[in-house]
């Protein structure tokens, strides 16, 4: 189940990281040409950088977003008091509930 999630996020990330090298190598010459600069020297190094960290930044949110149902769950405080271990440590359950945690 996880692996074909892992899949499907890289298989998302690299397209959209793609299409926005794409674009952006393909226009940013426009308005470096328009500040004066010349676009073929200072275009390919900007666009590398760029692509790099809005690359790093896409795979993290396509992550976030296929993974919030399944793997980025957080324990509750119902799930961490309510074993019979964590009864037997403490004697009864906490004074702090689940409904006051989550407030």
């Amino acid at each position: 189940m996880h692996a074909a999630l892992v899949g499907l996020t890289i298989r998302v990330a690299l397209i959209c990281v793609v299409l926005f090298g794409s674009v952006s190598g393909s226009m940013l010459p426009f308005p470096l040409e328009r500040l004066g600069f010349d676009p073929a020297l200072s275009s390919a190094p900007f666009v590398a950088a760029l692509v790099d960290v809005t690359g790093r930044v896409t795979y993290f949110s396509v992550a976030a977003l296929i993974f919030s149902g399944t793997l980025l769950k957080f324990r509750t405080a119902r799930r961490r008091y309510s074993t019979p271990s964590a009864i037997a440590a403490y004697g009864t359950k906490p004074a702090t509930t689940v409904a006051a945690i989550e407030r």
